[in-house]
């Protein structure tokens, strides 16, 4: 087989471990994590005054009693509204970003291809598609059926270069990740 792939974007709704995935990539293997929510969620902190935890942790699913909504609310709608603007707003600094760490040698993750755009460009990237499906995962109440949660859900799951089951612990996960990674490392 080939060596493993230079980018790798994950899919899947929230909750499904999509970061946890990410991370271990990043640790264990070299990859460069990069979201293409991360410039949304930087505005949203300096312009909010939002923090880390209620971005990219746990908080991010409580209401913020100065906004009566959830981080996650804020960030969907602040990202959809400049998308209205400009179709591509969030999409070139991601190219960049991933283009830049190609060039140097180096190898990305993305931890949150959520809409066809991304899709569409990820594959003009010339990245592996890889979907977690977690059981009961997904954002909470209304949140789950914002366009971000619900775009890929529709896709074919043959047309994702691997289909990650993740209904045990992450070091099951990883094991089966190390196990694809090194079959793909094999002559």
């Amino acid at each position: 087989m080939s060596t493993p792939p230079s980018i790798i974007c994950l899919s899947g709704v929230s909750g499904s471990g999509k970061d946890t995935l990410g991370g271990f990539l990043a640790t264990k293997h070299g990859y460069e994590r990069v979201a293409l929510a991360d410039p949304i969620k930087w505005t949203l902190m300096g312009l909010l005054q939002l923090d880390p935890a209620q971005l990219w942790g746990e908080r991010r699913n409580e209401v913020d009693p100065r906004f009566g909504r959830m981080p996650r609310e804020l960030y969907q709608r602040f990202g959809q509204a400049c998308v209205e603007l400009d179709s591509e707003v969030w999409l070139r600094p991601f190219r960049l970003r991933v283009e830049a760490i190609l060039r140097s040698g180096g190898r990305v993750v993305c931890t949150d291809l959520r809409t066809q755009a991304e899709w569409r460009m990820a594959r003009e990237l010339g990245a592996s598609i890889w979907l977690i499906e977690r059981p009961g995962a997904g954002a909470p109440g209304a949140l789950a059926r914002h366009s971000t949660e619900m775009e890929l859900k529709e896709r074919d799951r043959s047309s994702f270069d691997v289909v990650l089951r993740n209904d045990s612990s992450p070091g099951a996960l990883y094991d089966t990740v190390l196990h694809i990674l090194e079959g793909a490392s094999r002559p």
